[in-house]
């Protein structure tokens, strides 16, 4: 990943309270945490295998290629 960029949510007090209580027991910070949910929950749902197949189709074709047949 080149760049990082803040990904954040409101939750009710308790729910923070238990939030960190679980980053602390595995040893990693809250941001740690989290982080590493959401992208546990995109490989499940095979996220980064369907963005894999995407980059290793041919490039879409073009506007005025998608037009009567394909090519121009």
């Amino acid at each position: 990943m080149d760049k990082n960029t803040l990904v954040w949510a409101w939750v009710d007090k308790s729910i923070q309270a238990l939030v960190r209580k679980m980053a602390s027991n595995q040893g990693v910070s809250l941001s740690e945490y989290v982080r590493q949910l959401i992208i546990e929950d995109l490989d499940k749902r095979s996220v980064f295998t369907t963005k894999l197949k995407e980059g290793l189709e041919p490039p879409l074709l073009e506007p005025s290629q998608k037009k009567k047949g394909g090519t121009s």
